[in-house]
């Protein structure tokens, strides 16, 4: 198959899709650009190069979600955090987390079924349910790593204490929820 017909294919693919799915595309595209402009307003600045792979990185994810790209897209949106701002916790993190969790879930439910079916309200509950829990544990993970951090413990072992006590609590939670046969949320 030629690259031209590929392409033809792609763009009668995103000609059919919803509003529902031409939403959840452009909020992945949305989250690309906020990320864009957190690192530079978290203390760094970033070279025109990475933005614009980035940036085609995004619309990539969006024309595709079913695919690996937007892991791909995290996983470098992630990457760039990690290299090019100071590490503090502070509200640019704080930020930087739920974009990244927006960016996430818009590219789930667009990857969730074929781009011109509608999602269920039952689906789409379920999963502002899970939003609102990961919400939530992210700005308390965030609340107890600043009160940990305040506490000046030696080499951060505290916060990561905390943090793997978070993670497996959640795990025991989803656990046993999937061994009495419920779904994991």
């Amino acid at each position: 198959m030629s690259v031209a017909s590929e392409l033809n294919d792609l763009l009668t693919m995103l000609s059919r899709t919803s509003l529902q799915q031409r939403v959840l595309r452009a909020l992945v595209v949305l989250a690309t650009v906020g990320f864009l402009f957190l690192v530079p307003a978290a203390g760094d600045t970033l070279g025109p190069l990475v933005v614009v792979v980035v940036l085609l990185l995004g619309l990539l994810a969006a024309a595709l979600p079913d695919s690996g790209t937007p892991l791909g897209l995290v996983l470098l949106l992630v990457l760039l955090w990690v290299l090019r701002t100071p590490g503090h916790l502070d509200g640019w993190l704080l930020l930087a987390a739920l974009d990244l969790l927006a960016l996430h879930v818009a590219a789930t439910l667009a990857s969730y079924a074929p781009p011109s079916v509608l999602l269920d309200r039952q689906v789409l509950w379920l999963w502002a349910v899970r939003t609102a829990v990961m919400v939530t544990a992210t700005v308390l993970t965030l609340v107890a790593a600043e009160l940990l951090a305040g506490l000046r413990l030696h080499g951060g072992a505290g916060v990561f204490v905390a943090a793997m006590l978070v993670v497996l609590g959640w795990l025991g939670f989803v656990t046993g929820r999937v061994v009495r046969g419920a779904p994991p949320l």
